[in-house]
């Protein structure tokens, strides 16, 4: 047994408490983990710039907290590490790379057939990065940014992920 498939192991079933708390902002829920921090966006919040692949973006839910622990044990379970792929998937995607330097935007979608979709959006917002998010800030749209910048959709229904984009692209 190698120490790095212990340490995978290790690491997917850990969990970290997540707490969630208002903001300045009516639509923005803050979101911490650990050390990773982030926002929830309400079902009242419109994102000026968000094309997302068959998701009608007009039928919107607030995220709970459960809703997001779920999203991470998902992002632990399927992404993380493991080099699955999907769509869009690089094959020098960030998931090795140390998630706590990110933060991270989340928006409820419902589709059609009533199935709850989570978007994630990651920005590099620690370290040499130029970038600087808050708990406060609009969903952020960047095309380019390289592995600073990437989204993931997982579908809580189905407990899949359904998309993985890096760099921006759609």
């Amino acid at each position: 047994m190698s120490v790095s498939w212990v340490l995978i192991s290790i690491c997917s079933s850990c969990t970290t408490s997540i707490k969630t708390f208002p903001t300045k902002k009516s639509t923005n829920i803050g979101v911490k983990m650990g050390l990773r921090e982030g926002t929830i966006f309400t079902a009242e919040y419109a994102p000026r710039i968000l094309d997302l692949p068959g998701i009608d973006i007009k039928k919107r839910f607030t995220p709970s907290k459960e809703d997001v622990e779920e999203t991470e044990r998902i992002l632990r379970e399927q992404v993380i590490g493991v080099g699955k792929s999907h769509r869009n998937h690089y094959p020098k995607y960030p998931v090795n790379k140390n998630l706590n330097s990110y933060f991270m935007q989340y928006l409820g979608f419902t589709t059609a057939k009533g199935e709850k979709i989570i978007h994630v959006n990651f920005l590099r917002n620690k370290g040499t990065s130029k970038y600087k998010l808050n708990f406060d800030d609009d969903y952020e749209t960047m095309f380019g940014g390289g592995d600073d910048y990437w989204q993931l959709d997982i579908n809580l229904t189905t407990q899949q992920v359904i998309d993985l984009r890096v760099n921006g692209t759609i």
